[in-house]
């Protein structure tokens, strides 16, 4: 069930990353969509601004933890694993479409220009947000298709349940300790590397 839970999920967003890729190519106006970029001004502009460290910080808790908690409520929502499966599909687009705009408009600079933007805090929201993608979707299945504990079902089998949600519930504190970790990294982290890497490019 968890590999295929995980195959599931993969293919979701490579088929997501695909579209998106198909899109920029044949999709839409890659003059017009290169303007949007200005990357270079970007992080030199990044690279130059003093930055106010707990009114950034904020916003970011604002922004990835409001993410957070929606795939959160999709668990205890009867539609949350069409959301989350969306969600997977709409992260593989935004990808697939960013990356080949940059590669387009920059070529193989643009993977370093992404690489820039990212990191590190990429390392940490990619395995947090999946993990979580694929625990909510194994919580959504047990609450509204898996059968409860029946009058008859056998101690070891409750027992059985209740180590799996303490299971389940160490493993999202875990992944909602690795988004924190991401969002300080993306907060005090990522600026300094851009200041030092921008001279670098």
């Amino acid at each position: 069930m968890r590999e295929r839970m995980r195959r599931q999920l993969v293919i979701l967003f490579l088929g997501g990353f695909l579209t998106g890729v198909f899109w920029y190519l044949w999709g839409c106006d890659q003059k017009e969509s290169g303007q949007i970029l200005f990357v270079d001004t970007l992080l030199w502009r990044m690279s130059s601004y003093k930055i106010n460290y707990s009114t950034y910080l904020v916003f970011l808790l604002r922004k990835r933890l409001f993410l957070w908690m929606s795939l959160s409520i999709c668990a205890v929502t009867l539609v949350g694993a069409w959301i989350i499966r969306g969600f997977l599909i709409w992260s593989g687009f935004c990808f697939g479409s960013i990356l080949t705009m940059y590669l387009y408009q920059y070529g193989g600079k643009g993977i370093l220009y992404l690489l820039v933007l990212l990191f590190p805090q990429i390392l940490f929201y990619i395995p947090a947000y999946t993990g979580e993608s694929c625990l909510m979707l194994r919580a959504h299945r047990t609450l509204f298709f898996d059968q409860g504990c029946a009058r008859g079902e056998k101690w070891q089998e409750m027992c059985g349940r209740n180590r799996r949600k303490l299971r389940w519930t160490g493993m999202y504190l875990t992944f909602f300790l690795v988004t924190i970790i991401g969002i300080l990294m993306e907060c005090y982290v990522n600026p300094i590397l851009i200041q030092k890497l921008i001279k670098i490019i």
